[in-house]
């Protein structure tokens, strides 16, 4: 018996690790987002200064 208490905390830490790591995702995501979207505004601004000459 004393057995199955480590056994659900270990699935509940289990299951908050996968959060922690599923939120993790998303702010990589979001940065990688947010780095694209201010490459593109430079490349744009680029072509557009290019093009202005």
């Amino acid at each position: 018996m004393s057995s199955a208490p480590s056994q659900v905390n270990a699935v509940e830490s289990k299951e908050q690790s996968e959060i922690r790591h599923a939120r993790r995702n998303v702010w990589i995501m979001t940065g990688y987002g947010i780095t694209g979207l201010l490459m593109l505004g430079v490349m744009f601004y680029s072509v557009a200064q290019y093009a202005a000459h």
